[in-house]
């Protein structure tokens, strides 16, 4: 198995040094212009941005009114997220030309694989219903995943919105699967305002034994590093700007934002703390470690505790650690597994606006998340041959 790998990995990187990396520097003119363009609507914001402030503090102080500086920043924060779009709509269109191009050079060491980029936002059925509805409902190989397939494996609420990115079919070493970036956009626990769901890739593949359960693994609630880190900062500047308002102002906007923020946060916070509490009522298996960071609930926990060996809960880790996902959920119904890769980075990327063509960096990634799952395909295949 290793030297098969190997063996992979070796001519995967020969297509890219033969046939990849001479369209990637063909690209580079292509890349530098938009990269440009990207450097014009970051220093454009960026101007906005400091006149915008200059005006608001030189208001707050001859009115004292610190109201105009709350104002100004929500006004940047807007004009922040249109950049955003702008700039992602740049870097989308650099990759998907490296793509339309490299894109089945790179797939064909894997097998007989397929990809497409459909870019396809569609609005779906609403929130409520039921995953018996949809039961029988599936898509062939060549097909994106149906709606209908996606509420059956028990892994989302009902969504409303859908958005498609890259989109991969085919098989490996007989195994048929089917690979889909896409962001699903709802109003989960009756929520007005609509919200993204789950933004990450979709991976659904056959096993070689049917299970007579659905057994679903999701990932518990928690904080990674980054995301402690960043709200750490928000709150020294949280506590920083306070102390400004106190010192120059007075405390009325202070607790206002307490009141609008700071109560919701914490309310928040104890609605997780219950639902974990409530997703405790599950499979427990040997391995403490899995038990802490996922909640396995099955109609038969003899099979789920048999299909949740530890080599799978090796490989599910790895999966977590290959695409550096937020969250890994996967759920086993009939013959087949779904895997939920939550993430919010572009993934299966070929280049990027902001590396050099020399730069392998890109295609390095790209091989590491496509062969991951391809090693998860493998796992369930040796399981089918050995019986373990």
């Amino acid at each position: 198995m290793k030297n098969e790998y190997l063996e992979q990995t070796k001519k995967f990187y020969e297509i890219y040094n033969k046939e990849g990396y001479p369209v990637i520097k063909k690209y580079e003119p292509l890349q530098k212009k938009l990269f440009l363009k990207v450097i014009f609507y970051y220093s454009i914001f960026g101007v906005i941005t400091l006149a915008l402030l200059v005006f608001a503090i030189i208001q707050s102080k001859q009115t004292a009114n610190p109201m105009y500086l709350y104002i100004i920043a929500l006004c940047c924060y807007g004009l922040f997220n249109f950049v955003q779009k702008l700039v992602y709509k740049e870097n989308w269109k650099y990759n998907n030309t490296l793509k339309s191009e490299c894109m089945s050079k790179f797939l064909q060491i894997f097998g007989n694989i397929s990809w497409d980029n459909a870019g396809k936002e569609t609005n779906v059925f609403g929130s409520g219903l039921s995953p018996e509805i949809f039961k029988f409902s599936t898509s062939s190989t060549s097909e994106p995943f149906t709606d209908m397939e996606i509420f059956s494996y028990g892994l989302f609420p009902a969504y409303i919105r859908r958005r498609d990115d890259d989109f991969f079919s085919g098989t490996y070493k007989d195994v048929p699967f089917k690979i889909v970036e896409t962001t699903l956009r709802g109003k989960p626990d009756g929520s007005k305002k609509e919200k993204t769901i789950f933004q990450g890739v979709l991976v659904l593949f056959q096993t070689p034994k049917k299970t007579n359960s659905t057994t679903v693994i999701k990932q518990k609630l928690h904080i990674s590093l980054k995301q402690q880190i960043f709200r750490k900062l928000l709150l020294i500047v949280y506590v920083f700007l306070s102390g400004l308002y106190i010192i120059f102002f007075n405390l009325t906007l202070v607790c206002i934002l307490l009141l609008f923020f700071g109560i919701p946060l914490a309310f928040c916070g104890f609605l997780m703390y219950l639902n974990n509490l409530k997703d405790s009522k599950s499979v427990k298996l040997e391995s403490t470690d899995f038990n802490k960071k996922f909640n396995i609930t099955s109609s038969d926990q003899v099979e789920a505790r048999y299909l949740l060996t530890p080599s799978f809960m090796e490989r599910l880790l790895k999966l977590e650690t290959a695409f550096n996902a937020d969250t890994v959920n996967c759920s086993f119904r009939e013959n087949s597994v779904m895997f939920a890769l939550g993430t919010n980075k572009n993934l299966f990327e070929l280049g990027s606006l902001y590396i050099k063509a020399e730069n392998p960096k890109s295609i390095q990634n790209f091989y590491n998340e496509f062969s991951s799952i391809i090693k998860m395909i493998e796992y369930f295949k040796l399981d089918e041959h050995t019986g373990v």
